[in-house]
């Protein structure tokens, strides 16, 4: 099975336009580097070295990889935020993870043959595709590009002990406060704004049904504890969540 990504690539800082195609990706001047997989790479000394990394803009529900599908690269997140799923053995699909900007996507390709989730666009993505040949390479011209996966690693082990321990334990209304919030700190947006995706999406993370999430929302809405500002866009009372996520 293959993946749905378009082979249309760009990589520029100040406009991003689908389907419009450059020659490679310039991570040197990447504007958000210091966040990115290669951001402790010394990138003068591979300044004339070849590089053969896509940088890709793709729409909504766009699929990066399949589960199962072979493993050939990972994909550092520049933009949007993408959602993780698997499959399990009665083929129902469970959202594992939320992904944002800073992200390395299917690390697991270091080590696996094959994807272990599916990769979906939440909201149009930014992305580079970096194939593993490429980063066997640099790790024998700059080892420390090693530390930087082994950070990435740690980091998306922390947060799936996060996943289990607040979106799995506590009353649904305390789940969903606690989602909120780390929406809001995952996606970064000012004035305690959160984008929320959809009420499937968020009964999928925590493990029940559209119509109580819908229902917990309109009781959220009802107390102030959440605000309508536009499609799916709330603003919070952040002190108001968190006393109810953890009171």
């Amino acid at each position: 099975m293959t993946s749905n990504v378009s082979t249309k690539s760009i990589c520029t800082d100040d406009q991003i336009l689908i389907n419009k195609k450059v020659q490679r990706s310039d991570c040197q001047h990447c504007s958000i580097r210091h966040r990115m997989l290669f951001a402790p790479l010394e990138m003068e000394k591979l300044a004339s070295w070849f590089w053969p990394i896509n940088h890709t803009v793709c729409a909504t529900k766009t699929r990066i990889y399949h589960q199962g599908q072979p493993s050939q690269s990972v994909f550092s997140l520049r933009r949007g935020f993408v959602k993780l799923t698997q499959l399990n053995e009665n083929g129902d699909e469970k959202i594992v993870r939320l992904l944002g900007p800073g992200a390395c996507i299917g690390l697991e390709a270091l080590t696996k043959s094959a994807y272990s989730q599916t990769a979906e666009a939440l909201t149009e993505i930014d992305f580079c595709t970096i194939p593993i040949k490429i980063i066997i390479e640099l790790e024998k011209q700059q080892p420390v590009i090693h530390q930087s996966l082994i950070k990435q690693w740690q980091q998306q082990l922390d947060e799936a002990d996060q996943w289990l321990g607040q979106f799995f334990t506590g009353t649904i209304k305390q789940r969903l406060c606690r989602f909120l919030l780390a929406q809001q700190k995952l996606q970064a947006m000012p004035d305690e704004q959160v984008l929320l995706i959809s009420n499937q999406d968020i009964a999928s993370v925590l493990a029940t049904s559209d119509e109580t999430v819908s229902r917990c929302l309109s009781t959220l809405r009802g107390s102030a504890a959440i605000q309508p500002l536009g499609k799916r866009i709330y603003k919070m009372n952040a002190a108001h969540i968190k006393q109810l996520a953890f009171g």
